[in-house]
């Protein structure tokens, strides 16, 4: 037993250049910044070493937790951060199929206007025209004129209702799409959150661990 504490002098002297390192500056950033987290990872690595070949299992403990804690903060900042590019892209999306749809009504809009000009123009020389054949066909030829650009418009019509229609099914789609991918991303950051509050319980238990061996 003599031996073994003459042995774990020499590693807890090496270990308090560390120790304060820890305490002045590390302590300072945030808990999940990667510079402590690495150096947390590190000390706990080496409190692991050291309490297996010095046979002391209050080291080794006090290293697994502190490289558990780790790797727990770490795993949650992934989390969050892979939960922030998903809501990114997700309002990405929805605003791109706005866009488009938008664009595509638009387009729609402008056939129609060129189309009922067009129309009206054919629907002006049919008459015209069946004016100067024959007075008497007049009438004849301007209900087949009515019709031709009564059918015109509707198939005008029928095509500016299938863009639209085109349109509002993209939105929906991306607005589906977008909805899922921030369902997800909430998840993801309330698996941070639950990662986050593990990591605070386990720095909590090793600490009183430690306070406790002291005692």
């Amino acid at each position: 037993m003599r031996t073994r504490t003459l042995l774990q002098l020499p590693y807890q002297a090496a270990r308090i250049p560390l120790t304060v390192l820890d305490a002045t500056l590390l302590k300072r950033l945030p808990a999940d910044s990667p510079p402590r987290l690495v150096f947390e990872r590190l000390l706990g690595s080496l409190d692991i070493v050291a309490g297996r070949l010095l046979g002391d299992r209050g080291v080794e403990h006090r290293g697994a937790g502190l490289r558990e804690h780790a790797d727990t903060l770490s795993d949650a900042v992934k989390l969050e951060q892979d939960a922030e590019q998903r809501r990114r892209a997700a309002a990405g999306t929805v605003q791109e199929a706005r866009r488009q749809a938008s664009t595509l009504r638009e387009d729609a809009q402008h056939r129609q206007r060129e189309g009922v000009q067009e129309a009206v123009e054919n629907e002006r020389r049919d008459r015209g025209a069946a004016t100067r054949r024959a007075r008497t066909q007049a009438s004849t030829a301007k209900q087949q004129a009515d019709a031709r650009a009564a059918s015109r418009l509707e198939m005008i019509e029928q095509k500016r209702t299938s863009a639209e229609a085109r349109a509002d099914a993209r939105t929906r789609r991306a607005t589906t799409e977008a909805k899922a991918n921030l369902s997800e991303a909430a998840q993801k950051k309330a698996g941070a959150a639950s990662r986050r509050a593990e990591a605070d319980e386990l720095a909590t238990l090793s600490e009183a661990k430690q306070q406790a061996r002291k005692r």
